[in-house]
């Protein structure tokens, strides 16, 4: 009985069933993809087996890596650790596996010792893990990428060939094969390359044996269970100090353990092995999920009371008959969970069109089953119930609190009169819309400032090429400069906005020693004049440079290392002769907007020593563009066949180090998108209740003399009120989230008034277009109709 009445309810009030459904849809949908997203993002890191006994050692401010010479000291040295392990990742974008004399782009590879998986445990499709990667020769795959190289997993054994434009190329043979990682993981790879293998580079194996300050390995520890941290920090700095020299002990000072699954939201360098989420982001897309709930429940209850006149009299003669006060909540119940279910069916649909699309805005890889398993598919069906509960308990408890006689009379307090619970609903909701609009338009204001940024360097008009295999750079110059819409050409070891690598010096200032660290990057003469970067002093690099170790300061590194005259200062380390500093040029940002300018010093090398090269073009069209490119690739390929040809554009990539924030401005978008829906839906609920109420008033009014617009002005003067009022109340709100989301960079636009003006303008012209149609067909309506009303 009481589910044919609530069917019977339904289908009376089409117009407010399809404003019900609308938007508990899209609010469901929204719901879904972000609790999945958020679930999975909470739990990165978590997937690996014993994560909470896995700690990564990090010196210093931990934003350097730990070198071979400290890890030795600390390798198999403390009975609480079970398992050690170094690595790095590829470093060259320019690597290939290659079978069978087919190249594949080898994303994803890592390097690491033989302990590797006895920290990090994998699961063995084939092969066993504890040997996998004890000799140098030794490659740990996926199974994706056995079928993608291979065809199979049945690949133990087989050998492949290893490319890489740094290290040279390599013959490996697969020594296991492992499952491939869950979209949770941390540690993203697809390949293990055996790290003894690089020791077959003369100038690595160098640098590795005999530099303490060369930290480029991560270094992961295993304990056994509930280990004092603190006691292992203090026995680990120990060993370090009592046989490192004086300014390697000065770096690990600092030294701490930081729990692996606590590293998903410490991100503390532009580049690192492990993946990042900034957990401010997680925390708004819950307040997000949390506010657009709210909103269709409320938009839920404004389209109740829109309709509520009409089922007074039924309610009060149920109750009149003997209904108890549950039966009226049950009914009202079963109607909003009727609605939830159908609304839930329309959202899985949904959320499976738009997965992919979501998926492109996050960066992430959900699968649509994954939406609905484990603890997202638990959260989610917590939400339908609470929605339930609020949408049908909360009007069932209203009415069935009201005496009989009121509601045969239609008149229930609380719903008409100025103040009333439909008011304040509105205002909340249109304070969220607002708020969602001057966040969504502050993320985008910001986005842009970082894009648009004078950097302090030209970045436009220039294509850059990865140099690999042995490529003549003497022939390769010229080549490039016989290309007429080619201008200039510089090379560099690093893409500029990718600059991460670290040296360690000593300094010595007029007689006065100490260690410094800064960013480095290794660059040919006529790079700095190639970018229009300006000198502050000295002079910059001659035809002589390449043969020394003289190094150029940017002004940070200047200023932060006291150094007052460069004549005066040195540089040294572990037995290689003093160098000059010779120059100092003026500070440009040579990586993100998200981090204040640091140290930069630059080395000169010759050409063939370089990783890219930097081309000047000038071109007037796209069909321009692609020629140059096309000729560029025909260069390459005569002089270098046996590597793929491989170039970007630098203020494209550039543009790529904001792809986080430009994502985050997307989801925002679309969660603004849908509030405002959402608030739409209640207006047009709040507008027919209003117009109800007032139809006698408006026929009376024609009746004597009112013109339209008089009557229009009347209906929705309380509109522009309320949208007055939620403005006033979100603009404090949105400060603050605003004030507080800005602090996470170095470089950051203004909180501009415009930004809370515009965001008001926009809510109040998309309230009054909601309204304004239904406001005209009751101001024109024929009087007669509307005086014979009730």
């Amino acid at each position: 009985m009481i589910i044919k009445s609530s069917i019977r309810n339904i289908t009376k009030f089409g117009q407010n069933t399809i404003f019900n459904i609308a938007g508990l849809s899209v609010s469901f949908t929204i719901a879904i993809l972000f609790i999945g997203y958020i679930t999975k993002e909470l739990n990165t890191g978590k997937v690996i087996a014993d994560s909470e006994n896995i700690f990564r050692l990090q010196p210093e401010n931990k934003k350097w890596g730990v070198s071979k010479k400290v890890f030795a000291l600390v390798d198999n040295k403390f009975p609480e650790v079970e398992a050690q392990t170094y690595l790095h990742d590829i470093w060259y974008e320019n690597s290939y596996y290659e079978v069978d004399n087919k190249l594949t782009k080898a994303d994803g590879a890592i390097y690491a010792d033989s302990g590797f998986f006895n920290v990090f445990q994998h699961q063995a499709i084939a092969g066993d893990l504890t040997t996998a990667l004890k000799t140098p020769d030794a490659i740990v795959i996926t199974e994706s990428i056995a079928q993608k190289l291979f065809g199979s997993t049945d690949v133990i054994g087989k050998a492949l060939k290893f490319k890489s434009s740094g290290f040279g190329e390599f013959d490996f043979t697969v020594s296991a094969i492992i499952k491939n990682l869950p979209e949770e993981a941390m540690l993203r790879f697809n390949a293990v390359i055996a790290v003894k293998s690089l020791h077959k580079v003369e100038w690595y194996a160098s640098a590795v044996n005999r530099n303490w300050g060369f930290g480029i390995y991560q270094v992961f520890f295993k304990t056994k269970p509930h280990v004092n941290k603190v006691n292992l920090e203090n026995n680990i700095f120990k060993s370090i100090e009592q046989h490192a020299p004086y300014y390697t002990i000065k770096s690990y000072k600092d030294i701490s353990l930081t729990q692996y699954n606590q590293l998903y939201f410490e991100n503390l360098t532009d580049f690192d092995i492990l993946a990042h989420n900034s957990k401010s982001y997680i925390y708004t897309l819950i307040i997000v999920i949390l506010l657009i709930i709210s909103l269709v429940c409320i938009n839920y209850i404004n389209l109740f009371t829109a309709q509520l006149v009409r089922r007074l009299k039924k309610v009060g003669i149920k109750k009149t008959l003997g209904a108890s006060r549950s039966k009226v909540i049950l009914e009202f119940a079963a109607e909003s969970a009727f609605l939830v279910i159908v609304s839930f069916l329309i959202s899985v649909f949904l959320a499976a069109l738009f997965l992919n699309t979501f998926n492109h805005y996050t960066d992430s890889s959900l699968l649509f089953r994954s939406l609905f398993i484990q603890q997202s598919g638990l959260i989610i069906l917590c939400v339908l119930v609470i929605t339930t509960l609020l949408c049908g308990i909360v009007p069932g408890l209203f009415l069935a609190a009201k005496d009989p006689v009121m509601l045969l009379k239609n008149n229930v307090s609380g719903i008409n009169g100025k103040g009333g619970l439909k008011n304040s609903l509105l205002v909340f909701q249109f304070g969220i819309s607002v708020a969602f609009i001057m966040v969504t338009l502050l993320i985008n204001k910001q986005t842009h400032y970082m894009q648009s940024q004078d950097t302090g360097i030209k970045t436009e008009d220039i294509i850059y090429i990865q140099l690999s295999g042995d490529v003549n750079t003497n022939i390769l110059h010229e080549e490039l400069l016989k290309v007429s819409e080619i201008s200039d050409v510089t090379y560099a070891d690093d893409i500029v906005g990718q600059i991460d690598n670290t040296r360690g010096r000593v300094l010595d200032v007029a007689g006065e020693q100490k260690r410094i660290k800064f960013n480095s990057i290794e660059v040919d003469t006529s790079f700095f004049n190639f970018f229009g970067i300006s000198l502050s002093e000295g002079s910059f690099f001659n035809p002589s440079s390449p043969g020394k170790d003289d190094h150029v300061f940017n002004q940070t590194a200047k200023n932060e290392f006291g150094i007052e005259n460069i004549d005066n200062a040195h540089l040294t380390s572990g037995g290689i002769p003093k160098v000059d500093i010779i120059g100092v040029v003026k500070d440009f940002n040579f990586n993100s907007l998200h981090q204040p300018i640091r140290p930069l010093g630059f080395v000169c090398r010759n050409p063939e020593k370089l990783r890219n090269a930097y081309l000047k073009i000038n071109t007037k069209s796209s069909k321009q563009l692609q020629y140059t490119i096309n000729n560029i690739k025909g260069i390459w390929d005569r002089l270098n066949p046996d590597w793929p040809f491989q170039y970007g554009f630098l203020d494209q990539s550039l543009a790529r180090l904001y792809e986080k924030e430009q994502r985050f401005s997307k989801v925002m978008i679309w969660a603004t998108i849908v509030s405002i829906f959402i608030a739409c839906l209640g207006v047009l609920g709040v507008t027919n209740f209003t117009l109800q109420q007032r139809t006698k008033e408006i026929g009376i009014r024609k009746v004597n003399g009112a013109r339209v617009s008089e009557i229009l002005t009347t209906i929705n003067k309380d509109f522009i009120k309320w949208v007055a009022i939620a403005s006033v109340i979100a603009c404090p709100i949105a400060w603050y989230v605003m004030d507080k989301w800005l602090e996470n960079f170095a470089y950051k636009t203004t909180l501009s008034w415009w930004i809370f003006v515009l965001a008001g303008v926009l809510t109040l012209g998309i309230a009054l277009l909601t309204v304004s149609w239904q406001s005209w067909k009751a101001a024109t309506r024929n009087p007669v109709e509307a005086l014979r009303y009730e």
